[in-house]
């Protein structure tokens, strides 16, 4: 069998997750002591049952806000393949040098043979 709420639990906790919804996570602890700061006179079990009801509240709604995050991931793994490849900016400087030291090597030759 499944928990039994009243009305009027569910409804605080409806209130306090649309006020305040980014002091709320899926711990019971933590909307525990959330719960107890921002309701002021409630019971320890009226309290608890308000965090609880939270808890599971926000428990099945998280999946569906994970998923942005592996596209995230993706994204990020693409733009990580994109900045390994070397740039031609890059190719062009790594080959100047190689140039430049067959440009020295005949004059160093011509002084030789004078």
């Amino acid at each position: 069998m499944g928990n039994v709420r009243t009305d009027q639990i569910k409804r605080t906790a409806k209130e306090l997750i649309r006020r305040f919804p980014d002091n709320f996570s899926a711990d019971f602890e933590e909307n525990k002591h959330t719960v107890s700061s921002l309701i002021q006179g409630s019971t320890r079990k009226i309290r608890n049952q308000i965090a609880g009801y939270i808890t599971r509240y926000i428990a099945t709604t998280e999946p569906e806000e994970e998923e942005p995050e592996v596209e995230e991931t993706e994204e990020m793994q693409e733009i990580a393949e994109e900045t390994a490849q070397p740039e031609p900016a890059a190719e062009e400087q790594a080959q100047e040098p190689e140039q430049t030291a067959q440009t020295t090597e005949p004059a160093e030759q011509e002084g030789k043979t004078e």
